[in-house]
């Protein structure tokens, strides 16, 4: 008998209300399934329900804390630098991070999503912790961000054009693809453009996607996802699988 599969979502939500009513049965699921989750945070509150829910999951929730674009303007960044340094040690990354100018009112709210973009960035490098960054709309101006810190980037659901994944790839940053590769041509472009090295596989669950009936996307979404990328790559279920697990294990730089 060979290692069991071991399926990797580089990128959701666990903690978000759309969960809520069904936390229990998932919880049950992951425990009984070889996935591991990176599960991310949209604000403070959400960045401690991230954290008690990988206390009761164990290594199965990989933690990330963060503040999204979409909770930029309320955000008290203070605040949130004294949550990280008091539980930096069970923190595993930073997201979701990043900026959208879809959730600026005007120029000046974008300046302030840059600001608080890069103290996160600053956070991350200090405490040498990877990043999942948001960069819909904003793929330019995130890279330009990005390249004067050194830190493991990954950018979730990268939607930008070639030459801004030429851009990203050049500086080893990871690319997550998600259920759009199953039905969009476009997904499936950048994938084979990505090198297969920085190729991570994620749901951004609860995000709902008419290729799973409008559902909310659960962790059992994932190997579709896999499935598609395989055809995709032209490897089996099993490479590809494996593949995106060993990726993984660079990006976190801990053996998944």
């Amino acid at each position: 008998m060979g290692m069991p599969i071991k399926l990797i979502d580089a990128h959701m939500h666990l903690a978000d209300p759309d969960f809520g009513k069904d936390i229990q049965h998932i919880i049950v699921f992951l425990k009984n399934i070889e996935i591991v989750l990176f599960s991310n945070s949209m604000d403070l509150n959400s960045s401690m329900e991230t954290l008690s829910l990988s206390e009761s999951l164990g290594g199965k929730l990989l933690p990330f804390v963060g503040i999204h674009p979409w909770s930029m303007q309320e955000a008290d960044l203070e605040e949130f630098e004294t949550f990280l340094n008091r539980e930096k040690d069970r923190i595993c990354g930073i997201g979701e991070v990043g900026l959208d100018k879809k959730y600026a009112v005007d120029e000046e709210a974008y300046r302030r999503q840059k600001s608080v973009f890069e103290k996160l960035l600053e956070l991350a490098e200090k405490f040498e912790k990877p990043v999942s960054i948001h960069s819909r709309g904003s793929q330019k101006d995130v890279i330009d961000i990005l390249s004067s810190f050194r830190i493991k980037g990954m950018l979730h659901w990268f939607s930008g054009d070639l030459q801004q994944l030429s851009r990203a790839v050049d500086r080893g940053y990871y690319v997550s693809f998600g259920p759009t590769i199953i039905y969009s041509k476009r997904s499936r472009a950048l994938a084979e453009k990505t090198p297969r090295e920085l190729i991570l596989t994620e749901t951004d669950g609860p995000v709902r996607y008419a290729c799973f009936g409008g559902k909310p996307a659960l962790p059992a979404f994932l190997p579709s996802v896999v499935f598609a990328l395989s055809s995709t790559l032209k490897l089996n279920f099993e490479e590809t699988a494996n593949l995106v697990r060993e990726n993984s294990s660079s990006y976190m730089d801990v053996q998944l």
